[in-house]
């Protein structure tokens, strides 16, 4: 049995690791369609074998736990879109916080030319994230996972940012 061949998609590491966990919780069949599987019904046998399990008893392997124990994200289930944004949300705000405060940082600690160069980067970047985060969800228009394609753009370019921050000397 040959599986169908899904196309590859170029989206954020963050994005890909979202879609895993959503394919992982049997939201999309192997095929990519949407398809979710109901508990009160058992899944074809494979290969023309009966099903080991009746149709009222689901296999408890089959529903991976995707809900966040630990972290920011704590409590959210990264199965569910909504979840998937306020989680995105809290990073999105976290990581703003710290650029911010960075920022200011080294800006205090800067002279006159070391304020404007940082200052026009910072500007750079700004414009750079406006311009690219609002295509991130191209790919998904329409869907739901167009703004959290968008809203994980944001995330990871912040992240990028900060960190890039944290290595300005």
């Amino acid at each position: 049995m040959t599986r169908p061949h899904l196309p590859v998609l170029a989206v954020p590491a963050a994005t890909a690791v979202l879609i895993a966990t959503i394919a992982l919780a049997g939201c999309l069949d192997q095929t990519g369609e949407g398809q979710v599987p109901r508990a009160d019904i058992a899944q074809a046998p494979a290969e023309g074998r009966p099903s080991p399990l009746p149709a009222s008893a689901p296999s408890q392997a089959s529903v991976p736990d995707t809900v966040e124990a630990a972290g920011i994200c704590q409590g959210l289930d990264l199965a569910v879109t909504l979840d998937m944004r306020v989680c995105l949300d809290r990073r999105f705000k976290d990581a703003d916080r710290q650029l911010n405060a960075r920022y200011q940082q080294l800006m205090a600690s800067r002279d006159d030319a070391g304020r404007a160069q940082l200052q026009r980067e910072q500007r750079r970047w700004i414009r750079d994230k406006e311009s690219k985060c609002p295509k991130a969800g191209e790919a998904f228009a329409g869907g739901t996972l167009e703004s959290v394609v968008i809203a994980d753009c944001f995330v990871t370019m912040t992240e990028q940012r900060l960190r890039r921050l944290l290595e300005y000397r």
